[in-house]
């Protein structure tokens, strides 16, 4: 339990180290990626107390720091690439009487979208996580990895349609599963009906044990009906 005459403390600081921006570029109305913008940012936070367990006293302390650094824009023009990227380090230091635990946390992402101002914009994306949790009598490692698009397509006598397909993996010393989405989307108008079809397909594979896995597939069409002065829903 924590005792009122414990000493705890905590302080944080967050700032925006380096913005490269004109200066009209902090408008909130304004388009961020007709520029090409970095941002860098710092993180602290440190925390001490005590605690008592059956008369046993007991100093603890944990200190976290993190380190952010991100940038988009565009490539040639705004009209023809847009990109956002970024890395974030943070490491997490916690101890305990004779406990120490430490995680740390590297994170890299990225996407960037084909024709974002057409009626045909392409968007690809990644990202990669590596988190490494130390303590006083092992180490454990684990990786995420994402990647996939999403491409929305608006016709005007087609459906609208919108396609996302995504391959996650989560790796570990004892296990690897790669999870696989895909979903497409179509809506058109019909007259006074609103139609629409989804179709969503999710499997998942163990690449440590062969044949083992998991697959789903759903398929909703629907139409609805909507409201105008001609034909009120009422």
């Amino acid at each position: 339990m924590f005792f009122s005459k414990r000493a705890l403390w905590a302080f944080a600081l967050a700032a925006a180290v380096v913005v490269l921006v004109p200066g009209t570029g902090f408008c909130v109305e304004e388009d961020m990626y007709i520029y090409r913008l970095l941002f860098g940012r710092v993180y602290f936070e440190y925390e001490t107390g005590t605690t008592e367990d059956n008369g046993t006293t007991r100093d603890r302390s944990r200190f976290l720091q993190s380190y952010s650094l991100d940038t988009l824009g565009n490539i040639l023009s705004r009209r023809l690439v847009t990109y956002d990227a970024g890395v974030t380090f943070t490491l997490d230091s916690y101890e305990q009487g004779s406990t120490a635990i430490d995680t740390e946390n590297v994170n890299y992402y990225l996407k960037s979208t084909l024709l974002p101002k057409s009626n045909i914009p392409l968007s690809l994306y990644g990202s990669r996580t590596n988190e490494t949790l130390t303590t006083t009598a092992s180490e454990t490692e684990r990786t995420r990895t994402i990647y996939g698009l999403n491409w929305l397509m608006r016709f005007r006598t087609l459906p609208d349609t919108d396609i996302q397909i995504e391959r996650q993996n989560d790796a570990s010393q004892s296990s690897d599963m790669t999870t696989t989405l895909y979903n497409v989307r179509m809506i058109k108008p019909v007259g006074p009906t609103e139609n629409s079809l989804y179709y969503n397909l999710n499997t998942t594979e163990d690449n440590v044990r062969d044949g083992r896995g998991s697959h789903s597939t759903s398929a909703s069409p629907a139409a609805t009906v909507r409201a105008t002065a001609a034909n009120p829903l009422t």
